[in-house]
């Protein structure tokens, strides 16, 4: 449902994360033009983060949405860079709200 109501003509690739509630949820929208190949999503079951691994250009690419909790959870961002620092090297696009 939440993957749906993103859904627009000029989208081509929807990767979301999202939690049972509407307080939570990250999203990364691709254009239908980019010619980007996935090669892992990564989607936090609690709706606060997803990150996506691919290619484009014959270049690594890593996007990541965040949705940081407004208080202090160091085990989160701790977590989320764990996560980060797996991935293959190349270029990290990173957005979101971190709630610092």
């Amino acid at each position: 449902l939440f993957r749906s109501k993103l859904k627009r003509e000029w989208v081509g690739q929807v990767f979301a994360s999202s939690f049972n509630s509407k307080a939570r949820g990250t999203a990364i929208l691709m254009s239908r033009h980019i010619p980007f190949c996935v090669n892992n999503t990564i989607s936090d079951p609690s709706g606060r983060f997803v990150l996506v691994q691919g290619h484009m250009f014959s270049e690594s690419w890593t996007l990541l949405n965040i949705y940081a909790p407004n208080f202090d959870d160091h085990m989160f961002i701790q977590n989320v860079f764990l996560q980060v620092a797996q991935a293959p090297s190349g270029w990290l696009l990173v957005g979101g709200d971190f709630n610092f």
